[in-house]
């Protein structure tokens, strides 16, 4: 196939050959283009694609995948007040076990409903003389956990969350719809890592704060 240059019309060169080598070339030169994709042919042979600029997705913390067999789900590694929670007593979210694969959070169907993804925090565990989960990353399954809840916990929405009877202050983070104990529908709460401090509320009632980092 002739390159451009060489189909160049020179000063008493006959038009008819030079325009049946120009349409030559113009059929055996072609792409295929994708949706809002235009092309440009140089006389040099350059070729220069453009198209919608490409979208850049960052992964964020705490998304989540499907269930497998075993009702366990991957959830994307998040940090709360710059710790991994812990998924099971022995892994955190993020880590992998002896045989290499990323650990699941084991959750419970339901046969309808709503349950939800959730980050706890339980300062009563600590050993901390402040009201935070014990730092250096000496926490613990009972201090820092990332666990399915049946429902949202009391505060949400009005300003931080109260601790349950066990001294647990649950942040959801991703809202599970279920149908025929399978997961029909997923809404992501939390697309960040979080920070946590505790404010003593009225009739003593500590509010747990999550946040965003």
């Amino acid at each position: 196939m002739e390159e451009w240059a060489e189909i160049y019309a020179k000063k008493g060169d006959r038009i008819l050959p030079k325009w049946k080598k120009l349409i030559q070339k113009a059929e055996e030169s072609y792409t295929i283009a994708g949706k809002d994709t235009h092309i440009r042919y140089l006389p040099s042979g350059g070729v220069i694609i453009t198209g919608k600029p490409p979208v850049i997705t960052a992964p964020h913390p705490w998304s989540i995948g499907s269930l497998d067999e075993e009702d366990k789900v991957l959830v994307r590694e998040g940090l709360v007040a710059g710790r991994r929670p812990w998924v099971s007593e022995e892994y955190r979210v993020g880590d992998k076990n002896k045989d290499g694969l990323v650990v699941g959070l084991q959750l419970k169907p339901k046969s309808e409903g709503y349950s939800y993804v959730a980050v706890g925090v339980n300062i009563a565990a600590s050993t901390s003389s402040l009201a935070e989960i014990d730092p250096d990353e000496k926490d613990t399954w009972e201090q820092l956990r990332l666990q399915g809840i049946e429902e949202l916990p009391k505060g949400f929405g009005s300003g931080g969350v109260l601790a349950d009877g066990d001294g647990w202050a649950w942040y959801p983070l991703v809202r599970l719809e279920w149908e025929e104990e399978r997961v029909s529908n997923r809404f992501q709460i939390v697309r960040h890592s979080l920070g946590h401090f505790v404010t003593k509320g009225d009739n003593n009632q500590a509010r747990h704060f999550f946040p965003p980092l």
